[in-house]
């Protein structure tokens, strides 16, 4: 049964036990567990993070034997007493490392690195000689159930994409390698545009599933979680700033005012590196000639727009991409060059430039209270309170696709860290999409 405590002075339910497959047991109380960090990525499918645990005079292995052989485990719940979001998961104790006080041993301390348990077998390597083919998506739905099982995926989310493909791996690589390797070659069209896909647990279902990017930018108005409000030259509680989003998600006692709030905005070096046109290279078998295909950024551009900006809303008008270029972008390319058909690789390009255009634009990282039921994949919503205005204003506010979130919890705190990134800024703003 789960103990309680308090933590950002709320009452949670909670357990930490440590297991292994001898039966050997550790449950460890709020006050010894002295720092957790969980890391949920929409790059990684899988949890990670580090538990650091009291650990006087060695006595977590008093009765209990780290075995090493990747059957030590730890149970980690967490749930506000009075909501419904929790966080239960069991994780693989992958490292660790010891601290001692040079005086006394009664504060040693034991930190483990973590994964979520069910990354394990994606950690086994892949047997030799063993062949994949069929569209990208099946031949990783197929792995997703060969190594966790049909009950932890959710077929009717999980796309297969448009690319046939056909691989026998290095000797050298592990599961996991293969779906990385898998990912960055797989396509998909979604009207007129080619997409790239993410995998991620739903949390709700306990399944993986595998959507497209597109699908999961038409879909941010049911998936914003929070909203989180700026009032810094304010003594009026007014949210009619034009660049605001509409009020699809509501401020909860989890969701205070920011107390800060960072954001980037791609500048020259990035626009010279990743908002340029791209150029596919390859070699036709057939007619015994090389080939070679442009693909315009302008033309991307418009079509990504459809997918990554068109889908949000400001209470002041439809929001504008965030795409700036120079008068040299015209004259510069980014080549590639695989060994697949050259139609393939145009397909892999443009759904790769789409990438570039929604991860490399506008970034921000903010930390606030903690909560529960935060994950990456989601959308979050930051809102100006007052009449003062600002330039940044445009690029400041409105609706943030979260790509990552940290739980951090120390002693009997819990903060959220946000990764973010958006697409795009108000409709007032001045931004020219060609610099000269």
């Amino acid at each position: 049964m789960a103990e309680v405590c308090k933590i950002n002075d709320v009452e949670f339910e909670y357990e930490y036990t440590f297991k292994n497959s001898d039966g050997d047991e550790n449950k460890y109380a709020s006050s010894a567990v002295k720092g957790l960090t969980l890391v949920d990525s929409i790059f990684n499918p899988f949890l990670r993070g580090t538990i650091a645990v009291a650990n006087p005079y060695d006595l977590f292995e008093e009765k209990y034997l780290l075995r090493g052989d990747g059957r030590d485990e730890v149970k980690i719940f967490l749930k506000p007493k009075d909501e419904e979001e929790k966080i239960e998961e069991e994780f693989i104790l992958l490292q660790e490392d010891n601290s001692g006080d040079v005086e006394v041993r009664s504060e040693n301390i034991k930190k483990f690195k973590i994964i979520h348990k069910d990354m394990l077998p994606f950690m086994d390597t892949i047997p030799y000689n063993k062949s994949f083919s069929g569209k990208i998506g099946d031949i990783l739905k197929d792995i997703f159930i060969e190594l966790l099982g049909e009950d932890k995926i959710d077929k009717e989310n999980w796309e297969s994409g448009d690319f046939d493909f056909s691989y026998i791996p290095p000797m050298s690589f592990r599961y996991i390698d293969l779906v990385y390797h898998l990912l960055k070659y797989f396509y998909g069209k979604d009207g007129e545009l080619y997409t790239k896909a993410l995998i991620m647990k739903n949390k709700k279902i306990g399944k993986y599933q595998m959507m497209y990017l597109t699908k999961i930018f038409s879909e941010n108005k049911k998936n914003t979680t929070d909203a989180f409000t700026t009032a810094d030259l304010s003594d009026k509680s007014v949210a009619e700033n034009e660049n605001n989003p509409p009020p699809d998600a509501k401020v909860s006692k989890f969701s205070s005012g920011l107390k800060n709030f960072a954001y980037n905005t791609p500048l020259y070096e990035w626009n010279n590196d990743f908002f340029i046109n791209s150029v596919v290279h390859g070699y036709d078998k057939f007619l015994g000639v090389q080939k070679m295909k442009i693909l315009k950024l302008e033309d991307i551009e418009k079509k990504w727009k459809t997918k990554f900006v068109d889908v949000f809303k400001a209470i002041g008008g439809s929001p504008k991409p965030f795409v700036v270029r120079n008068k040299t972008t015209k004259q510069k390319f980014r080549h590639y060059r695989t060994p697949y058909e050259v139609e393939d690789t145009v397909k892999m390009v443009e759904a790769e430039m789409c990438n570039l255009l929604t991860f490399y634009n506008l970034n921000c990282i903010f930390s606030n209270v903690g909560f529960t039921g935060r994950e990456a994949g989601k959308f979050l919503d930051i809102v100006k309170i007052g009449e003062v205005k600002q330039k940044g204003d445009t690029k400041m506010y409105g609706r943030w696709f979260v790509t990552e979130v940290r739980h951090i919890f120390s002693s009997d705190t819990y903060t959220n860290e946000f990764k973010c990134c958006k697409t795009y800024v108000g409709s007032s703003s001045k931004i020219k999409n060609d610099v000269e």
